[in-house]
């Protein structure tokens, strides 16, 4: 994926007209998917006035965890309205009007820096002491915002976002590395565990939570629990194909650690287990 370089500006600030919910394509933008539609409009262009050539990488599921809706709606604003344009390679997308408006507004900033420096020459008046205290004052600056912006970007990762179960599923389907690093280490347990079981897992894990009344979750939180519940379903699965007599389901043989014929649910919480480090899960009494 394409790293959007953030411009260093002085203000994030755009021109907005009043009536812009009166044209043609915002209309029909609106009777189709409502303030929605409008707001995710607006909010992309806010995105694209954050870069510094004033586009938007087309990664729709990107887009649409950041403004928390679904990303077929972030497609459909982006391609059904004629309201934005791609770039030939198209890995991104503009707005034409968007673009005319800040190129206005670079060459005002350009010329009045220009008249500035200007001024200063014909006056005279910065020494090349000032001239340095300057530049150190603009360096210490731009040190600052990027600190700034880099202790944000970490809040972010770390903050505990609750997330809608069918967002958290379209994520976690695009998780590659975790799902690789799952199917790794779960190999330990079964040898012929694949991507495709940990696909089928996934998908009966969403509907036992879906079952079970869950309606969002963090994402740290959706793959802690994930884990425990797939190690105790692979467990008790490979313990059930073994056979056994009757009675000798006890502590200690292999098996998981219940007594008196108990099951696993896919609905109990895992919390309910814990594992001694020998391979076998018992359940808290």
């Amino acid at each position: 994926m394409a790293k959007e370089i953030t411009k260093n500006k002085e203000a994030y600030y755009f021109s907005h007209d009043s009536n812009a919910r009166n044209d043609e394509k915002i209309i029909s933008l609106r009777i189709k998917h409502g303030m929605e539609g409008y707001g995710i409009y607006w909010a992309i262009l806010e995105r694209m006035r954050e870069n510094s050539d004033y586009m938007c990488a087309k990664d729709y599921n990107l887009l649409a965890f950041d403004l928390h809706c679904k990303s077929e709606t972030i497609e459909s604003v982006v391609k059904d309205f004629e309201l934005f344009s791609f770039t030939e390679n198209e890995n991104k997308f503009y707005s034409e009007s968007f673009l005319r408006r800040m190129e206005r507004k670079d060459e005002k900033s350009i010329k009045a820096r220009e008249s500035a420096n200007a001024r200063w020459k014909n006056k005279n008046k910065v020494t090349t002491e000032n001239a340095n205290a300057m530049r150190t004052h603009i360096d210490s600056n731009a040190i600052k915002e990027k600190k700034r912006k880099e202790i944000k970007e970490k809040e972010i990762k770390e903050k505990e976002i609750f997330i809608s179960l069918n967002d958290l599923e379209d994520l976690i389907k695009n998780e590659f590395s975790w799902k690789e690093t799952m199917v790794r280490n779960f190999k330990e347990l079964v040898p012929n565990f694949n991507m495709g079981l940990l696909e089928e897992y996934l998908e009966q894990f969403f509907k036992t939570l879906e079952n079970d009344g869950e309606t969002e979750k963090t994402i740290k939180d959706l793959k802690k629990h994930f884990n425990r519940w797939l190690t105790i379903k692979i467990n008790y699965s490979s313990q059930n194909n073994k056979k056994h007599d009757k009675g000798n389901n006890q502590e200690g043989n292999g098996t998981i650690g219940r007594t008196g014929g108990e099951t696993v649910s896919d609905t109990e919480d895992p919390e309910n287990w814990k594992h001694p480090g020998n391979g076998i899960f018992q359940k808290n009494r």
